[in-house]
């Protein structure tokens, strides 16, 4: 009501006329300086006026002209127009430098960085990157737009593959979106540190041609915005690529990409069970985005940050810096840092290179007494203890050092405790750091572990509300946990207990529908949604609901591992109707895990035989009993190289992510000799294979030995082939162990046996046969098909990746346990001894039963 034109009259809308219109506005301009063209009426159906008139003193009537000083203002205002239209789009375009612009040190918070995307949604996708200035580091490490005297930002790509699945031949097949309404998405995240300057979507697809064109389409979204749309015509069912620009300023920190089926056919029906309606996604299809690297605050309340990003899924890859040869205590302070690194990493992983005097190109862990910093990193004054601080690398401002130093090794030591104990509590860019009483750890009571002592309830295993599934198709639910080294007697359960909910209504074909479930890609069971017998049956037919909702599984022992995923897929049939389209489907359908399903683990024990390397491999066990290594020593070279140490942190960063615990108790030590100190500790020993070689550890390791860089198995002596005998253990691979290995040219090797000082201890040699062998050995044995082909005490990989595994030395047990189930143990593993004691208590029962029976028959004869 407050529109002026809203009290007009109604009247009949006229018919645009574009060109009219225009000759209007030249019109109007033209009025300005020339006279009769004002002077004409404007406007559609107006006549024309006369011109305005005056009588001169002569009695004459003459026409107003308009005079030239008039006619000069006028030209004067349009000029001045012109200029300052021109003068705005050179103010918009202008360098900081044109323009006297200064910028200081700016943090650009990711949040308010995400909102300005937002707003600035509706702008063209190359507006960015062609209409701002390009940004430039100044050496203070500000933002800077002048190319002299600054550094470029980093820029980065980042390739995500969309989602595929394997077939069982390990090759890659194509994702099926199947049905009209049918999604497949992606989930990313880009680091908040990086900046999205462009981003493609590399598309390929095939799809069904019996779709009819003009009305068959798939929908590409991001974070619920549609960026594109496929039409699906017949012509290119048999195969269409795609290259989708995606505006870069919709992409924030954690994201989702949808591609979104909607089709028609022929059909009277066209909906989610439409045979006829599919989409195949190709397995090279992939989400290309490139970023630049802004620079991140120094300001150690954002710690772990700009060192570790929770956003970044890529692996971890973060260098430390120490002096040439590092004392013990200054490896331990390193192992400690890099296994918090190892810890916050989780299942990404984490490289820590090595580098001695000399800073990389990129963020870094600085570790050191004051005078053992590198070249060109100036401490700032006053450091009179154990101190913790941010600084800016001094070769490339967009870079940041975590400094831990102190006036001497145990000052370091100290700093590296504190900074792993208190680090979601530290602000400013530099602290003191205090000694901390951190007690130890108990046997089996690693963080991450679930207790034997209680049923592990899945609703503590994952967040609030991801328990629920959503759509005629959820996605599985998975659920995640890790267990120390178990064993189950025979006779023993391990019990899954489900309680589950399918959704309600006619439209669920009752019979054909399934909970799926599955640990560790290994399917146990389908559970039906009612439950199966006659009885059940005939209750039902009474009007009684019969739905199960609740199983419990049996899990076979061999399908638990250290790091185990449960699976479960709601596996739901629809009922096609007999008559129309409609599958009476709601808005809203729902599957359910309830909260208080559970795997009850209680009558398991927590021993294994050892040695064995995929306890290792999967759970860092035996050094993993004590989560903060504790009864763990690392054996390193005399004089440790680079690539040794950087393994060394690799592997202590993967000990510690199995457990979530850092390793405050680890114990590092340089020379690979065996002394008194070691005998109750377990030991774990990185090296290169030449460096054992020339070790007397190599004449300690029985029954393995390096000999000309080639692992040698000696062979058994007699009381050695004797228990072989015994036990009947036709499973041990010391011959073909020994006729292959000459002929191997391994990179990396994994050797287990027992400790050369405690038979009740073990040692474990991580080695490689060249500067990139040990170098990689961390991200190799994390690729999920080595680890799976890790198992028996000896694994060799070569360069192709290709595994070897054996087992050769002697096993025994070790964990709790109790006497009657250790005397049970052992007689099933001496089956021979076992097998000849019960035919001699046979034979002596025998003896005595048949003098027994001899002197009864003897009676029985004297009697009649």
């Amino acid at each position: 009501m407050g529109r002026a034109d809203a009290w007009l009259e109604k009247r009949e809308v006229p018919v645009d006329k574009p060109i009219r219109s225009i000759i209007t506005v030249v019109r109007a301009v033209a009025g300005l300086f020339f006279k009769r063209w004002k002077e004409k009426t404007l406007f559609s159906g107006g006549s024309s006026q006369p011109s305005p008139s005056v009588k001169n003193t002569s009695g004459e009537t003459t026409a107003v002209a308009t005079t030239k000083g008039t006619w000069l203002w006028r030209a004067l205002f349009v000029s001045l127009l012109v200029v300052a239209i021109i003068s705005s789009q050179r103010a918009w375009s202008q360098t900081p430098e044109e323009s006297s612009l200064s910028l200081s040190n700016q943090v650009i918070d990711s949040e308010k960085g995400a909102e300005q995307q937002r707003e600035n949604s509706s702008l063209p996708n190359s507006f960015l990157s062609e209409a701002l200035p390009s940004v430039r580091l100044n050496p203070a490490g500000g933002l800077n737009f002048d190319s002299e005297g600054s550094f470029g930002l980093e820029s980065r790509e980042h390739v995500f593959p969309l989602r595929h699945s394997m077939s069982d031949n390990g090759e890659e097949d194509p994702v099926r979106v199947q049905g009209s309404g049918s999604q497949v998405g992606l989930d990313f995240s880009i680091s908040s540190s990086e900046v999205v300057t462009d981003a493609t979507l590399n598309l390929s697809i095939q799809y069904s041609d019996a779709m009819l064109e003009g009305v068959s389409r798939l929908d590409v979204s991001l974070n619920g915005v549609v960026i594109d749309t496929i039409s699906l015509d017949r012509f290119n069912a048999d195969g269409y690529v795609a290259e989708i620009e995606v505006p870069p300023e919709q992409i924030v920190t954690y994201n989702t990409l949808l591609l979104s089926l909607v089709g028609q056919t022929l059909s009277q029906c066209n909906n989610v069970l439409s045979e006829d309606i599919w989409v195949e996604i190709e397995p090279e299809s992939s989400l290309s985005v490139n970023t630049q690297v802004l620079p991140p605050i120094i300001d150690l309340s954002r710690f772990p940050a700009p060192f570790f990003d929770d956003a970044d899924m890529e692996r971890l890859h973060l260098p430390f810096v120490m002096p040439e040869t590092p004392s013990e205590p200054l490896l331990a302070a390193a192992g400690t840092v890099a296994s918090q690194f190892g810890v916050l990493a989780d299942f990404r992983g984490a490289d820590f290179p090595v580098h001695h005097n000399q800073l990389p190109d990129s963020h870094a862990v600085v570790m050191g007494t004051i005078e053992q910093m590198p070249l060109g990193l100036i401490l700032p004054e006053g450091i009179t203890g154990s101190t913790v601080l941010q600084m800016q690398h001094p070769e490339n401002p967009l870079y940041r050092l975590l400094v831990i130093t102190g006036r001497n090794d145990l000052e370091v030591r100290t700093s590296s405790r504190y900074i792993t104990q208190r680090y979601e509590s530290l602000s400013g860019q530099r602290i003191r750091a205090e000694e901390l009483s951190i007690p130890p750890r108990q046997s089996f009571d690693a963080p991450k572990w679930q207790s034997l002592d209680e049923p592990i309830y899945l609703e503590r295993l994952v967040d609030e509300g991801t328990m629920v599934g959503e759509g005629i198709r959820p996605s599985p639910q998975n659920y995640s946990f890790r267990l120390p080294p178990l064993f189950v007697w025979a006779g023993d359960d391990v019990n899954l207990q489900v309680n589950y909910q399918f959704p309600e209504g006619e439209w669920l074909d009752i019979d054909n529908s399934r909970l799926e479930v599955s640990l560790n890609d290994q399917y146990i069971e389908g559970l039906p949604v009612e439950k199966n017998s006659i009885a059940w049956d005939l209750w039902k037919l009474l009007g009684n609901d019969i739905r199960q909702e609740e199983a419990i599984l049996d899990i076979p022992q061999e399908q638990l591992y250290g790091n185990n995923q449960l699976s479960f897929y709601f596996n739901m049939a629809v009922h096609t109707p007999d008559e129309g389209c409609d599958l009476g489907l709601p808005e809203r359908i729902e599957t359910r895990i309830m909260p208080n399903s559970h795997i009850d683990l209680r009558e398991a024990k927590k021993f294994a035989a050892l040695p064995e390397l995929s306890y290792w491999v999967s759970a860092g066990y035996p050094f993993t009993q004590w989560a903060d290594l504790s009864q763990t020593s690392l054996l390193l070279p005399e004089v440790p190289q680079a690539n040794e140490i950087s393994a060394a942190l690799g592997l202590v960063g993967r000990m510690a992510n199995a457990t979530g615990y850092p390793s405050y108790g680890l114990d590092i030590r340089k020379g690979l000799n065996m002394s008194s100190a070691l005998i109750d500790r377990d030991l774990l020993v990185v090296a290169r294979a030449d460096h054992i070689e020339q070790s007397a550890l190599n004449e300690l390791m029985d029954p393995f030995a390096i000999v000309d860089e080639t692992i040698s198995i000696e062979p058994s002596n007699l009381w050695q082939r004797l228990k072989i005998w015994a036990k009947a253990d036709v499973s041990t691979e010391s011959g073909r162990a020994r006729d292959e290995l000459p002929s191997q040219a391994p990179e990396q090797a994994l050797l287990a046996t027992r400790s050369p000082l405690n038979d009740g201890r073990s040692l474990i040699l991580a080695t490689g046969f060249s500067d990139q062998g040990i170098q990689q050995l961390t991200s190799i044995i994390d690729q999920p098909e080595i680890s799976r082909q890790t198992v028996g005490d000896l694994v060799t990989i070569d360069q192709q990746q290709s595994v070897e595994a054996y087992r050769v030395a002697e096993r025994d047990i070790r964990g709790n346990i109790s006497w009657n189930r250790l005397v049970r143990w052992y007689a099933g593993q001496y089956i021979i001894p076992v097998l000849l004691l019960m035919v001699i208590v046979v034979l002596l029962t025998a003896v005595v039963l048949h003098g027994t029976l001899n002197r009864r028959e003897k009676w029985r004869t004297h009697r009649k």
